[in-house]
């Protein structure tokens, strides 16, 4: 299935500053700028735990889009809001999806 970067929010740890971890550790991206606010909200069912999960999502800047997938990322690819529809994704892509294809 298909996910975003990311991961999880460390106890410690300051949103931001774990965007910038987990755009190093799963692409080798540098981000550049991150929104002060928070992009969108969006809570789902995990698809492999039978727990309800929270996802908080900030406009992102990159340094570049010369992506090294690391070992937790298998494929990048680039897609049309109209692409994504049809894709098979995981749960907590496809409540971000809904929100981001009615804006």
């Amino acid at each position: 299935m298909r996910d975003f970067p990311g991961g999880w929010l460390d106890f410690w740890e300051d949103p931001k500053e774990a965007i910038i971890r987990e755009f190093k550790e799963e692409a080798w991206i540098e981000v550049t700028w991150i929104s002060d606010t928070l992009s969108y909200f969006t809570t789902s069912k995990n698809d492999e735990h039978d727990v309800r999960i929270a996802n908080i999502l900030y406009e992102t800047k990159l340094k570049n889009l010369e992506i090294t997938p690391s070992k937790e990322c298998q494929e990048v690819k680039f897609v049309t809001k109209e692409e994504a529809v049809n894709m098979n994704l995981r749960s907590n892509v496809a409540a971000f999806l809904k929100q981001f294809v009615s804006w």
